[in-house]
């Protein structure tokens, strides 16, 4: 999966948890054969289909993830570790983030991270619109940080309305295909 040299923050909207994770699967894939390390922030079921993608595809996850090379986080124990009042609290999103960088570019002298979230996506599916909107402009300045290549994931069935779909699209650069083409957004 080729990305382009420019700030990236993708959206994906998946129609299968199956879909997802052969989507998202490639994607770290990819990276970690570059030498990218991933960031996996997702629902355990999501977590546990992306880990027998990689596996599938010759990487072993738990090898990667003692060398530093992947971390596999809980969406909803990030959420609720960001949130104030139910509202993302900036500093505590960074603070998040810096942790994830920290670890796995600890000691590698890495040059690009490849994050796929779930945390909007699990905020939007809760109803809470807003707080998801306002993560994603967090992730918007994250992505200005030339270490951070992300891509976001939201259900296609949480977006009943065209509006809902294109008001998510105005906060990333791309729109990712379950071929892992990539459309410009803005």
């Amino acid at each position: 999966m080729r990305l382009p040299d420019v700030p990236y923050h993708a959206v994906y909207f998946y129609r299968t948890p199956d879909g997802l994770a052969d989507t998202i699967s490639r994607f770290v894939a990819d990276g970690l054969a570059i030498g990218q390390p991933a960031v996996v922030i997702a629902r355990p079921h999501v977590r546990q289909r992306i880990e027998a993608g990689l596996s599938a595809m010759g990487v072993d996850a738990g090898t990667a993830t003692r060398l530093n090379r992947l971390m596999l986080v809980d969406a909803a124990t990030a959420v609720e570790a960001i949130l104030v009042d139910d509202r993302p609290d900036l500093l505590r999103c960074g603070e998040l983030l810096d942790s994830f960088l920290e670890r796995v570019g600890e000691g590698s002298g890495i040059g690009k991270v490849r994050f796929y979230g779930e945390m909007a996506g699990l905020l939007w599916h809760e109803g809470r619109r807003v707080a998801a909107l306002e993560l994603e402009e967090f992730a918007n300045q994250a992505t200005a940080h030339p270490r951070c290549i992300t891509v976001c994931g939201y259900s296609s069935p949480d977006m009943p309305e065209r509006s809902a779909s294109d008001d998510i699209c105005a906060f990333h650069t791309h729109v990712m295909s379950d071929t892992g083409q990539l459309d410009a957004t803005r």
